[in-house]
């Protein structure tokens, strides 16, 4: 590999010079002394064969590297707040006033230098550097931000400006969650097996949708009916009360009566803040049913097949008024599901999902499905058959035998489809077999037609006296 670069000064110590690279990368630095100038680098590949033929011959589009000593100071505050301006800010979401913005101009020695306006802001996310608004320009050295649906969302943000120059400055705004306005309550399931449990997720949430990070809210939940909540070491109590930092939690529900019916809620007294009642309900039977479509043709490495899940009741109806959200699970070798979970909505799947079948046949395989509070599962056993027959091997048991006419190499011929699965399913195939004319004082068959039993055939090739 040959880097050339123009536009250089005697201040920079690289040269054009070839550099290998190693895995497919190659790597150089290089330096200045130079306050400012532009290093605009270029790669050129060339390999060649053994015979000294050119069989590569790439260049690279051209790359600026820019030298700067100078740098855009950027401080920020609060419009309207009482701190002074600082290197970053933190605000609370949803702040009406926005962030004012100051620029200045500085040189290695912190002077203040005039500005190359206009100044252009690039807004990215700080964690993922995921570019959040395009490209704007600010024509002075103090700029007020107020995009309120980027102020609204917690998270850090870095605040990028460029002048004329490519001279770069930076600062970050960390957005924090606002107080907490609304407490959201998903049950896992609202209907579960008596002395099962279900499992409720409890998100603190602000008036933007942001979870409540960051301070400790105690949480006290209830729930009615007999139910209660379970903790490790305890009996189920219908009262709880946790410490949350992260703005989430779970916890698991249970109750032994099989005709109840529970309602469920959640508080913050500090917050003043309550989620709404949600009922659940402890039934005595219950089950999951999978339907796989043309369930007995599922062939490897052929089409998709339609799956639907219901919940059932006793009488295998569906039933009614159920909704959770089902875990799906499938042998990765054997096929994939388009999705790993699947809503339940009125005791019925309300999404499609697909099984596409994987390269390897295998028989009674399971569609692992989890759904808390139930744990029968019907119909979830399928088998994945091989492709049609591509090849077939021999295989001896003995490589040599003695020549006596009644000792006999046990031989097994196989068939396989195109992914090297037995045919086991392919019922029909016969093998034709002799041995050539100048080998029959050696060797004999005891016939010379074979049929195929679940892809598999055994006979004997039997000795004679001569070696």
């Amino acid at each position: 590999m040959t880097a050339n670069i123009t536009n250089i000064t005697p201040y920079i110590n690289f040269k054009p010079m070839e550099v290998r690279a190693q895995n497919g990368l190659a790597n150089y630095s290089f330096s200045t002394k130079n306050d400012d100038i532009d290093a605009v680098f270029d790669v050129h590949i060339t390999t060649k064969d053994h015979y000294g033929k050119v069989i590569v011959d790439k260049k690279s589009a051209p790359v600026t590297i820019s030298v700067r000593s100078e740098r855009v100071s950027v401080q920020s505050k609060t419009k309207n707040g009482e701190l002074p301006f600082a290197s970053n800010s933190v605000i609370e979401a949803g702040n009406p006033n926005g962030i004012l913005f100051n620029l200045k101009k500085l040189n290695k020695d912190q002077i203040v230098l005039s500005e190359n306006l206009p100044y252009t802001l690039r807004i990215y996310d700080d964690i993922d550097n995921t570019l959040l608004r395009d490209p704007i320009n600010i024509g002075k050295n103090e700029y007020l931000f107020r995009d309120t649906s980027l102020l609204s969302k917690a998270g850090t943000y870095r605040f990028e400006f460029i002048d004329q120059k490519g001279v770069k400055g930076f600062t970050t705004i960390t957005v924090l969650p606002a107080l907490p306005t609304k407490i959201e309550v998903t049950p896992s399931s609202n209907i579960f097996i008596a002395g099962e449990k279900t499992t409720v997720l409890v998100r603190i949430l602000d008036a933007f949708g942001n979870l409540a990070q960051g301070e400790v809210y105690k949480l006290g939940g209830s729930v009615s009916g007999g139910a209660g909540f379970m903790e490790e070491g305890k009996a189920p109590s219908s009262t709880i009360s946790k410490n949350v930092i992260q703005g989430y939690t779970s916890f698991d529900i249970t109750n032994a009566n099989p005709n109840g019916s529970m309602d469920l809620s959640f508080r913050i007294d500090s917050a003043n803040v309550a989620s709404d009642p949600v009922v659940l309900r402890s039934i005595d039977f219950a089950k999951v049913s999978i339907e796989v479509a043309d369930k007995e043709h599922i062939v490897a490495g052929k089409g998709k097949h339609a799956v639907h899940v219901k919940v059932l009741d006793k009488s295998n109806q569906v039933l009614d008024g159920y909704n959770g959200i089902l875990s799906l699970d499938f042998p990765k070798l054997s096929g994939t599901l388009s999705t790993p979970f699947v809503h339940i909505t009125n005791g019925v799947s309300d999404s499609d999902i697909d099984l596409t079948p994987g390269y390897v046949a295998e028989k009674n395989l399971r569609i692992q499905a989890q759904i808390p509070g139930i744990d029968m599962v019907e119909g979830n056993i399928i088998t994945v058959l091989p492709d049609v027959p591509m090849s077939f091997a021999f295989a001896k048991k003995e490589d040599r035998i003695e020549a006596k006419e009644s000792n006999l190499d046990n031989t097994r011929a196989t068939l396989y489809d195109r992914y090297g699965n037995i045919a086991y399913n392919a019922p029909g195939y016969r093998l034709s077999l002799n041995i050539p004319e100048e080998s029959k004082k050696y060797a004999t068959l005891s016939g010379t037609g074979y049929s195929f039993v679940d892809g598999i055939l055994d006979f004997d090739i039997g000795a004679t006296d001569l070696p």
